[in-house]
């Protein structure tokens, strides 16, 4: 049939023309017309809602297209999240957590980790070069300002300690220890004594040894002793009298005597003409006793130089 229109049910009509890009809305309610809807909008995102939760929150910088969102993860604690489980570190390997055992909050290289409590564990801090690490009981341990020697040091050493520091030293090849030592002149004319020790502690085996030198000038000193126990008033060594121009001097080597507690044996050593002699004192020699060096007087217008050190030597 010429000039004839067929229309089939269901078919949209639109405006005979449109503008590219633009959106296509219904006209009326039928559904079957449709319009013209102008361009799309350009809107921009001006809000996004993040459900918070475990310590979790966000916030959008600026309203835009394409905004930029920030996500803040905040304190998590074992009622936010599984009491234990395992935890991926950032290349993917795995490490077991116990939640509420960690009170670290930061760390630095060669820090150490310490249970500071029977639920909590705590940082220890790194510490200067040298410094050692040393237990507190019932604390975490700590570094210690005390240092040892970096180095045996020379084959032999010994370790010693200075009251803070263990050092490194030359063993002692001396096997005397100095109990006392002094030196000086007098004039008395009396009974005087010019130096006197302490001593105590000894063991049966222990010797003393006492190195003396006297020399009387212009005159005479009388009744010069180097070793004199003025506990119990007794000469262990009297040389007598010092003749004046006449120097004497020597080592006396002074043990316990086999004889009993209150014996003891003196050697005179180089002392020409007198003999070794055992002294019987009434101070035991495992007690304690005051030796001294003492003279009876010196003749007026006389002047005693005297030199005196007592030496301990343990027993082996």
């Amino acid at each position: 049939m010429a000039n004839s229109i067929f229309l089939n049910r269901g078919d949209v009509v639109g405006p005979a023309s449109a503008t590219d890009g633009n959106l296509a809305v219904f006209d009326g309610t039928t559904g079957k017309l449709i319009k013209d809807g102008g361009a799309a909008p350009a809107g921009t995102v001006s809000s996004v809602s993040v459900t918070t939760g475990n310590g979790v929150s966000g916030t959008v910088a600026t309203a835009t297209t394409t905004p930029a969102i920030t996500l803040t993860l905040g304190a998590i604690t074992p009622s936010s999240v599984a009491a234990s489980g395992d935890v991926s570190d950032s290349v993917g390997s795995m490490a077991s957590l116990r939640l509420g055992a960690l009170g670290l909050t930061s760390q630095a290289t060669g820090d150490l980790i310490s249970a500071s409590s029977a639920t909590q564990l705590s940082r220890i801090a790194a510490a200067a070069t040298g410094k050692v690490l040393q237990a507190n009981t019932g604390a975490s341990p700590s570094y210690s300002t005390a240092t040892y020697p970096s180095t045996a040091g020379t084959s032999g050493n010994v370790l010693t300690s200075d009251g803070t520091n263990w050092l490194s030293s030359t063993p002692s090849s001396s096997k005397y220890t100095l109990l006392k030592a002094s030196s000086g002149t007098s004039s008395a004319a009396g009974t005087t004594t010019l130096d006197s020790i302490a001593i105590s502690g000894l063991t049966a085996l222990d010797t003393l040894v006492i190195d003396f030198v006297a020399d009387s000038q212009t005159q005479d000193t009388a009744g010069f002793t180097a070793a004199y126990s003025t506990t119990d008033s007794t000469a262990w060594f009297a040389a007598g009298t010092i003749t004046a121009g006449s120097p004497q001097g020597g080592r006396l080597v002074i043990q316990k005597s086999p004889s009993g507690a209150g014996a003891i044996f003196v050697n005179p050593g180089t002392n020409a003409g007198i003999t070794r002699a055992i002294v019987t004192t009434a101070t035991s020699w495992l007690g304690s006793f005051t030796l001294a060096i003492r003279h009876t007087g010196v003749t007026p217008g006389g002047t005693l130089n005297y030199k005196w050190a007592v030496y301990k030597e343990a027993g082996q």
